[in-house]
């Protein structure tokens, strides 16, 4: 049941829209617009696409909501049978749908296939409609008792059907329910006739046909149609004012209409009497809903022919019309009122576009299977949940694992560059040269005093520290630090003739120490030689030079010991060594007196640098402090 909210009632039979919107409450209907609108000759009434538009446009001129609607057909537009259940049978509601189909597929003859068929029960409402919050919640079981069960079903021909759900689109309608006009008219009267112990005949009339339909306790047990037109409403404008006259040839044409009326009221009610399963009985009231003017003539006249006594049924309180709706137009409206009454009350009634839903034979197995998939689905999911739970907990290690080789590369990567460092720096302190000792062999084969004078005597030492690369996959631990040294000499003096300087020249030459490379221009009495020497003491035999220093290399389960310091880059700029300039020996002057004899007297050992015992030991090498002092130069002066 739809409560508090708007729901419009729109019917179309052929000539007029009618439509009325109300606000549906839990106690009260609240009508608060209406409409009624004459079809254009312009529109075609078969095209569904041009008769939406017309409709859309119409009730948005009306303010008539179309958000939730209920489509009202003629009683001509469907079939209506009676199917009459054998006595004692009890069958769910499934099974009563199943029958009622079936009864319907072998008394139709017409095609079923996409028609819409339902049903009411004309006692023990036991069906539930799906998916329809407005009809009451019945029982699942529906037992027979002695007598027949009466049942009227209705189907909906497939191509009316498909041409209302085309109309609908057009007109941009949401359809709550497709259903009867009838309906409406037996809702009407529902109130009237619970208060007769008999049935009660009602009669609506409509723009192009009038409806009769037979209502016990409430509820619709049959319904018929016949094409009897209004006069008042078909006439011409220009007939409509004698038609509303009181002249006697307007009323022999009413006289005549009601007339047919009651005629065709009989033939309803003796239809109804010959249904099966319901018997033959009385009209305990006939209710008639026209104009004004044919009320009472229709009422007279049709009592008079069924033997019975009429009455107009009166509005129910709980509906509430708005001011200014005209007589003629609510007697139009008033099976439209009736199906929102059928909201209220939500008594059973049928409904075309949520029909009741017929059993499914295969249910059972489609049941079995999807319980069989949720357990397959639970079975694989829960595995892949956990799967997936432990896949976690490996990327978690992973991600650990990763960060941890990072740290650890970074580490190695620091020990490598302050072991090449240090190791460096203890290839260039490993090249100790004696210079004493060279001083002393330079000193023993220089001239006698007499013959030549040193002026200067500089010395230096050029170390050369190379790193070799092992194989190219091992790296920096993989190669070798290797070391070389040169001693350098610069001797330069003043000699008596030329002679003696070249005998000093040839005697370092052939000491095998001493390379020998003259220096400036040859000039008599001088001479500037250059001497380089790879020994680092010109007693060692033969010259020994340091070891290359060897990487440490690292062993494959546990961390190398540290021999030789951080590791550093082989390629690192060189350290140059300040120059060492020893003292020059002195060679004793000799008068001009003095004759070659007398230098013997003085011997090399009398110069400050021919004693080795008197010279200071080795300066120790500059350390390193805490390892951040750049590499030294591979190449460089010491």
């Amino acid at each position: 049941m739809a409560v508090g909210k708007d729901i419009s009632v729109l019917e179309f039979d052929g000539l007029y829209l009618l439509a009325v919107s109300a606000i549906v409450s839990s106690d009260q209907i609240t009508v608060r617009r209406w409409l009624v609108a004459e079809l254009p000759p312009s529109i075609d009434v078969n095209n569904a696409s041009k008769l939406g538009q017309w409709i859309s446009a119409e009730c948005a001129r009306g303010q008539i909501p179309t958000s939730r609607v209920i489509f009202s057909i003629a009683r001509a537009d469907v079939v209506l049978k009676q199917v009459a259940l054998p006595a004692g049978a009890t069958l769910t509601s499934g099974e009563l749908s199943n029958l009622v189909r079936l009864q319907m597929v072998r008394q139709l003859a017409m095609q079923v296939e996409g028609a819409s068929i339902d049903f009411i029960p004309s006692r023990a409402p036991d069906t539930k409609r799906r998916g329809d919050a407005t009809l009451a919640t019945v029982a699942t079981v529906a037992t027979v008792a002695t007598a027949p069960l009466p049942i009227l079903a209705a189907a909906l021909p497939s191509d009316r059907f498909i041409f209302i759900k085309e109309l609908a689109a057009a007109a941009s309608m949401k359809l709550h329910r497709i259903t009867l006009r009838c309906c409406g008219a037996a809702a009407m009267v529902a109130e009237l006739s619970q208060r007769k112990a008999g049935a009660v005949l009602g009669i609506t009339l409509g723009s192009r046909a009038i409806e009769f339909i037979v209502v016990s306790d409430g509820q619709l047990l049959f319904a018929r149609s016949a094409d009897l037109a209004v006069p008042q409403l078909t006439a011409e404008p220009a007939q409509k004012g004698e038609a509303e006259g009181h002249g006697e040839h307007s009323n022999e044409v009413l006289e005549a209409f009601a007339d047919r009326v009651a005629v065709e009221a009989k033939r309803t009610w003796m239809a109804f009497g010959a249904s099966p399963g319901l018997g033959l009985l009385a009209p305990e009231l006939i209710a008639v809903t026209a104009p004004e003017n044919l009320t009472r003539l229709i009422g007279e006249r049709t009592a008079l022919a069924l033997c019975s006594h009429w009455e107009q049924p009166a509005l129910p309180a709980y509906i509430k019309l708005p001011e200014g709706l005209p007589r003629r137009e609510f007697d139009l409206l008033a099976p439209l009122l009736g199906l929102l009454v059928e909201q209220l009350l939500t008594r059973p009634s049928l409904d075309f576009a949520n029909p009741r839903k017929l059993p499914d034979p295969a249910a059972k197995r489609r049941r079995t299977a999807l319980v069989a998939a949720l357990a397959l689905i639970v079975t694989i999911g829960g595995g892949y949940v956990l799967a997936d739970r432990a896949l976690g907990g490996l990327r978690g290690d992973l991600t650990a694992a990763q960060a941890n080789e990072a740290k650890l590369r970074k580490d190695f990567d620091t020990f490598q560059l302050t072991h090449a460092k240090v190791s460096h720096f203890e290839s260039w302190a490993a090249a100790k040269v004696d210079w004493l000792g060279h001083m002393q062999k330079l000193t023993e084969s220089l001239p006698v005093p007499t013959a030549g004078v040193v002026d200067e005597v500089s010395a230096r030492g050029v170390t050369s520290i190379r790193y070799s690369f092992g194989t190219p996959s091992s790296g920096y631990i993989g190669g070798l630090w290797n070391t070389s040294t040169q001693v350098i000499f610069d001797l330069g003096g003043k000699v008596r003739s030329r002679q003696i300087a070249s005998d000093l020249r040839e005697r370092l030459m052939n000491g095998g120490i001493y390379g020998v490379e003259s220096q400036g221009p040859d000039v008599p009495d001088k001479f500037a030689f250059g001497l380089s020497s790879a020994q680092l003491s010109p007693f060692a035999e033969p010259c020994v030079t340091p070891a290359p220093i060897a990487v440490v290399k690292k062993h494959a389960s546990k961390p190398a010991k540290k021999t030789q310091g951080p590791a550093t880059s082989a390629k690192a700029p060189p350290v140059t060594t300040p120059k060492t300039t020893p003292p020059a020996p002195t060679l004793p002057s000799s008068s001009p007196s003095s004759s070659p004899s007398s230098s013997p007297s003085s011997s090399p050992s009398s110069s400050p640098s021919s004693s080795p015992s008197s010279s200071p030991p080795p300066a120790t090498p500059p350390a390193i402090a805490d390892g951040t002092v750049p590499l030294p130069k591979v190449e460089g002066e010491k």
